[in-house]
């Protein structure tokens, strides 16, 4: 990796989420919304408690080649990881934001039927997903202070 790369995401988000005895933790996050050309593809990551991929950051500040390496990295380690993409005809058809809703609520649903079980948080990177059935959290800028939303960015990037 390059040597001014930009700092890891710290576990810090997830610790606290640990500590109040929440186990399952999805980080979620979309790429493709920018350019409006679509698609819109996003990721779900879960990792076991305490791992994680160093170099993990938001994935629009590292290179290509950086991103490939980290996902393969985080796809390696991740207990679960899914995704999910909106079309350019569903983005036209139902709009930009419910179509980025979509792709997330798509890879969310394959983390949960791989865990078998119900995640007992889902970490957003923006707005709050209307459409998800489950406990979760929406923060502003994730991608750089969640790990595991950090990880998502990567893999739906790559």
């Amino acid at each position: 990796m390059s040597a001014g790369k930009p700092p890891t995401t710290s576990l810090r988000y997830e610790q606290d989420c640990w500590s109040r005895g929440l186990t399952t933790i999805v980080g979620v996050d979309e790429v493709g919304r920018g350019p409006l050309a679509g698609p819109v593809v996003a990721s779900a990551v879960v990792f076991s408690r305490g791992q994680s991929v160093p170099g993990a950051t938001d994935s629009k500040l590292l290179d290509a080649p950086v991103r490939e390496e980290l996902a393969a990295e985080i796809l390696a380690k991740a207990l679960v990881v899914g995704i999910g993409a909106a079309s350019p005809k569903e983005i036209d058809r139902i709009n930009i934001l419910q179509a980025t809703q979509r792709a997330m609520t798509r890879a969310l649903g394959q983390v949960n039927r791989r865990l078998g079980c119900t995640p007992d948080l889902v970490v957003v990177d923006g707005l709050p997903l209307k459409s998800v059935p489950w406990e979760h959290e929406a923060v502003v800028g994730g991608d750089r202070v969640v790990h595991s939303i950090a990880c998502a960015s990567i893999v739906a990037k790559v």
